[in-house]
């Protein structure tokens, strides 16, 4: 998968974005299509967070992960196709503000659609999850010290502060 780097505050998209491709890939494996697969957008799914979902209720960058996975189940995803301008952090501002994701693209996105999201309360929730086969995302103010040791081999962070973010989760150890 291409590592896009986040170019503003639209975490959220990209955490939801990552987890809608791996669901998707999943599915190409398992159907066979794999020829089929392409990447989620991040920008739409952000712009679809905030202003479907979120009815704009933040000003300046940012949006409540729950908002992305509900977005997910109502208006789908796109992809980073032909035809569908690239990720950019200018484009992620542009959709994620009034009025929105153009309506041509939801209604492609809407073709899309992740069919069930569940709130995962804890990590045995997030690991049972992943072990099913279903990628999770994280949302939190949580930060975390920016230098972490390493104990037997792993990194092994420590709260410290806070720090609103989003991240997708795709492996457990």
């Amino acid at each position: 998968l291409t590592n896009v780097p986040q170019e503003v505050g639209d975490c959220v998209g990209h955490g939801a974005a990552h987890a809608a491709t791996y669901v998707f890939a999943r599915q190409c494996v398992q159907t066979g299509r794999v020829n089929e697969f392409h990447e989620v957008h991040a920008s739409y799914c952000y712009g679809i967070a905030r202003v479907q979902i979120g009815k704009g209720q933040i000003s300046g960058d940012g949006a409540a992960g729950a908002w992305a996975a509900e977005g997910l189940r109502q208006y789908g995803f796109i992809f980073l196709i032909d035809g569908v301008p690239p990720y950019s952090g200018q484009l992620s501002r542009r959709w994620g503000s009034r009025p929105g994701v153009p309506a041509n693209f939801i209604d492609f996105g809407k073709q899309f659609l992740i069919k069930t999201v569940a709130r995962a309360r804890n990590a045995n929730d997030v690991r049972d999850g992943l072990c099913n086969g279903y990628p999770s995302t994280v949302a939190s103010n949580v930060g975390f010290k920016m230098n972490p040791p390493v104990v037997d081999g792993r990194l092994i962070n420590s709260p410290s502060g806070n720090w609103n973010h989003q991240m997708c989760v795709i492996a457990y150890d």
